[in-house]
């Protein structure tokens, strides 16, 4: 998958901690108290999935793991909704990878309300991004959302769900989301520098530049070709260029980036490429 709604939330936060996320994931610690209030969040919602009666749950694991089947989950959800079913728990949905599970769908006359179950006290704004990206990939995915709800942790303990609409506030983020999603995409998968470059990739990088160097004074020196530019051999004129190529990708590279942000899908992607490439070779 692309980017979650875990992926997002943190990425806005810092683009580095969801490079160190994908590619150096054995850095990510979870204080005990943390993982002890993630945990009775995910009580308080199983215990929210009854709130409007009978429902079915595509929550799918992957075979010996508490991971997520996401496939499974996204393939299940599609069944549920062909088959109209009343009320969806953890329904998956999925944009261009983009991915999302929402806690409580259920079915209007006029297509689907959807609940956002957290255990506090109060509707933090943070909650509202968080429906704000669910309310983004299922529009993506042409679902008819009708009214959005955050269900809170109310003081009453024996009815302590209580839904606050953000239908409002959480659909006026789709722009903000959609202006973002795409680069954090490229964050994650291309990568990012996080100047947190080991000793050996430092000494690897010198070498290699040093060896470059070296092979271009050789050509040059003993190539058969006077070290003017003009007389220089083949060969040489390739290992000029080869070593001049950071040049390129720190100029080029960064115009190209630029004029990618903000476009979305392969298409969009391509075609910037294409015309910024097609200007400067002509």
């Amino acid at each position: 998958m692309a980017i979650t709604k875990t992926d997002f939330m943190r990425g806005m936060e810092c683009p580095k901690m969801l490079w160190l996320d994908k590619h150096k994931p054995s850095l990510k610690v979870i204080p005990p108290e943390i993982q002890t209030r993630l945990d009775a969040g995910n009580d308080f919602g199983d215990q929210a999935m009854g709130m409007f009666g009978p429902y079915k749950e595509t929550t799918v694991y992957r075979p010996g793991t508490t991971i997520p089947d996401k496939a499974a989950m996204l393939q299940r959800t599609q069944e549920h909704l062909e088959a109209e079913t009343p009320v969806i728990c953890e329904a998956a949905f999925s944009n261009y990878n983009n991915y999302c599970a929402v806690d409580i769908l259920p079915k209007t006359d006029t297509g689907y309300d959807f609940y956002e179950v957290k255990n506090a006290p109060e509707v933090y704004p943070q909650f509202v991004k968080d429906a704000g990206f669910r309310y983004y990939i299922m529009a993506r995915c042409k679902m008819k959302i009708g009214k959005v709800y955050i269900v809170i942790h109310g003081p009453d303990e024996e009815n302590p769900f209580v839904p606050v609409d953000v239908t409002a506030e959480a659909k006026s983020y789709y722009k903000w989301i959609n202006d973002h999603i795409w680069d954090l995409n490229r964050i994650k998968s291309l990568g990012y520098d996080t100047g947190e470059r080991s000793l050996a990739e430092r000494t690897l990088d010198l070498g290699c530049t040093g060896l470059t160097l070296l092979l271009v004074w050789l050509l040059l020196r003993w190539g058969g070709a006077s070290p003017e530019i003009g007389g220089a051999s083949f060969g040489a004129l390739f290992l000029v260029g080869l070593s001049t190529s950071p040049h390129c990708l720190g100029m080029c590279g960064g115009i190209l980036l630029s004029a990618c942000r903000g476009r979305e899908g392969q298409k969009a992607l391509f075609g910037a490429a294409l015309a910024y490439n097609g200007g400067r070779a002509a």
